[in-house]
Parts: structure tokens; sequence; C-alpha cells
């Protein structure tokens, strides 16, 4: 039989996810006392960071440079680019084939293709039906026209 809550007992979760290594963890009926270990744990990784920070910072580089490297290994038109691996991105964060996504807006694969390859530019109604599909707003998804 359960024992009644009371303003003594502890925080009983039913269900707790974290992430870690790009894994998700799913803990159910856990209370406090369970999960101590786990924010010691992180305490201590939490503790340790500006050393690491200090001694791997050399090697990174920052995001706007990734981002240009990332823009570049897409290829195709450099206007369309950035709309192309948006696409790519939401598709892939989705789990949605190009396929599916065809049908979804009510095309043919190819198309897909091609602008994920950034060979044609996302047109506004496209952009539209992308921002339905993905629930973003449809101006992450328009072409950069000069």
């Amino acid at each position: 039989m359960k024992k009644p809550h009371t303003e003594n007992s502890e925080q009983l979760y039913p269900s707790l996810a974290f992430r870690f290594h790009d894994k998700t963890f799913v803990l159910k009926n856990v209370t406090d006392e369970d999960i101590q270990p786990i924010k010691d744990a992180i305490e201590k990784v939490v503790s340790q960071l500006p050393e690491q920070k200090k001694e791997v910072e050399e090697d990174f580089i920052s995001l706007d440079d990734a981002f240009v490297d990332l823009l570049e290994k897409v290829g195709g038109e450099p206007a369309y680019r950035k709309a192309a691996l948006i696409i790519k991105s939401c598709r892939t964060e989705y789990r949605i084939s190009q396929k599916k996504l065809a049908e979804l807006l009510g095309t043919e694969q190819s198309y897909i293709s091609k602008m994920e390859r950034a060979k044609i530019p996302v047109g506004k109604r496209s952009a539209q039906k992308l921002s339905k599909i993905f629930n973003k707003s449809y101006k992450i998804f328009m072409t950069d026209l000069p």
C-alpha cells in the first residue's frame, strides 16, 4: 500500500529525462534521494569546466566560421545555401524522408533534393508550406536573394 503524501515526504518524480552523449535517459518514479548521485556528478563536472575550457579553447573555431564552412559544403548557388541547410536540418530533426516531405508539400522528391542541394530557390509558397510542416516561421526557409 502506498504511503500518503505528507510535507515531510520526499518529492516523487513520475518521470525524469536527461540527455548525455546524444542519448536520452528516462528515469521513472524517482525520488530526490534517487537522483542525488546524478546531481552530485553534474556538479562535479560543472565545477571542473573552467579549467577544461582553458585547455581546449584553442581548438575551437567561432560559430560564425563553422556556419560559413557548413554553408560552403552544401554547394549549389551561394544565395540558396542557407535555406537549403535549414530545410535539410528540419527534415532530419523531424525524421522525414525527402519522399515524405515531397508528399506533404504536394511535389516531387526531386524538387526537395534540388532545394536541399541549393540548386533552386525556395519560393514564398513553398516556404509557407514548410513553415506549417515544421512549425517555424516561413521567413527562415526563404532564399536569400541579392
